[in-house]
């Protein structure tokens, strides 16, 4: 599908300092992408920076007081990649599930022109056959949850979720030896 991406416009992001003494506070830029509802995809950004720049990307399907927390459940859900000098363009190896993406600049000597953000949004090619509605407009709400929670988890197969494993769900089935 076609990419949503973020920014319009370049951002300049820069790290700021705190205390002119050692042991002073440094602070480092974040960004953080609403991608306004569930997502499958690839997280690409477009950045120009100085060697060694590390960017951390983070993602999540909540956020934590305002912030993407990047453990859940207890998997890490992050990315991190160090830049080499010039413009880039990056893209994820494995795609993600998410709402929320978070891009942190780290270790900047420089400021770093960030091009762009983005998801390229992937789902299982399925043509909806049926449509459903009824008086209850909550009901109705339910239903179109339910309907894109399946749609997420159909990729190659049935997933048991979309963002631990990504692997076949067999229902209940135990097996006995």
């Amino acid at each position: 599908s076609d990419a949503d991406s973020f920014p319009a416009v370049p951002l300049v992001l820069q790290t700021a300092h705190e205390g002119l003494l050692e042991g002073g506070i440094e602070w480092q830029p974040a960004v953080i992408l609403d991608l306004g509802e569930m997502v499958n995809g690839y997280i690409g950004f477009d950045v120009t920076a100085q060697a060694g720049t590390v960017v951390d990307i983070t993602y999540s399907q909540t956020l934590v007081d305002g912030k993407v927390y990047p453990r859940s459940a207890g998997i890490y859900r992050a990315a991190r990649y160090t830049l080499r000098a010039g413009r880039q363009q990056v893209e994820s190896f494995a795609y993600e599930n998410m709402r929320y993406i978070q891009f942190t600049v780290r270790f900047a000597k420089a400021p770093v022109i960030l091009h762009s953000l983005s998801i390229r949004a992937i789902q299982y090619p399925v043509a909806q056959t049926s449509t459903f509605s009824c008086d209850d407009s909550l009901i109705d709400k339910v239903w179109l949850a339910t309907e894109r929670t399946t749609r997420l988890g159909m990729l190659d197969i049935l997933m048991d979720n979309t963002w631990r494993e990504k692997q076949g769900w067999g229902g209940d089935v135990s097996v006995l030896v």
